[in-house]
């Protein structure tokens, strides 16, 4: 079971150049990862299900990237994810229910985006 995966490890993930990081495309990450630094990686948009077979990872990092948009679903199949890191990006809103499945996590962060407004449902 992998605790850290370097993302040198990783050709569609870091290449030499710097290149950003296209998360539309199907990266290779293993399903077993507990824990997934992507930060500073030039991500603009976070798909829906491009993290649907990291069921095991507990701490995903997207911070200092340029993410304007995150797509309904994207987070669906993080079961265990704890601590989310989205801060530093270009967050103008964020989409109703986007945490919904989010059930173990303990910590998101979201500053320094450009957020105004969050709306929070009552509990049903």
């Amino acid at each position: 079971m992998y605790q850290f995966i370097p993302l040198l490890l990783f050709p569609l993930l870091y290449n030499s150049q710097c290149e950003p990081l296209d998360l539309t495309k199907e990266p290779r990450i293993p399903h077993d990862v507990t824990s997934l630094d992507l930060s500073s990686r030039g991500i603009d948009i976070v798909p829906s299900g491009v993290f649907n077979h990291l069921r095991e990872c507990y701490s995903l990092d997207l911070s200092g990237n340029g993410i304007h948009s995150l797509t309904p679903g994207c987070f669906d199949g993080l079961l265990d994810l704890e601590y989310l890191k989205i801060s530093y990006n270009n967050l103008s809103w964020i989409p109703d229910n986007i945490f919904q499945n989010l059930y173990k996590c303990r910590s998101i962060e979201l500053q320094y985006n450009r957020i105004r407004e969050v709306k929070v449902r009552d509990p049903e």
